[in-house]
């Protein structure tokens, strides 16, 4: 069975995703999902608790610990992102 891996990390992505995961699910393809970014983010409204209501298993929530948007932080977050989607995917 082939399996592709799907990555999400805002509601604004999701949304364009919605219909190209059930597509696939449709074509006998094994999805996995990702959730990263904001959809963890409390103060964003955790929309990771969306994508599970419209009945998609999440296979990995990957938390790259977002604190700004200052070069700092976006440094920071990026090598989280490194870091923990190479454990992911190896």
């Amino acid at each position: 069975m082939k399996k592709i891996c799907v990555i999400t990390g805002t509601r604004a992505d999701y949304g364009l995703l919605y219909s190209p995961i059930k597509e696939m699910q449709a074509l006998g393809l094994a999805v996995d999902i990702v959730a990263t970014g904001s959809h963890l983010s409390e103060k964003h409204g955790r929309t990771i608790d969306m994508i599970k209501a419209d009945g998609f298993k999440i296979s990995e929530e990957v938390d790259l610990e977002i604190e700004g948007d200052r070069p700092k932080d976006i440094c920071k977050s990026m090598s989280l992102a490194l870091n923990k989607f190479s454990n992911y995917f190896y």
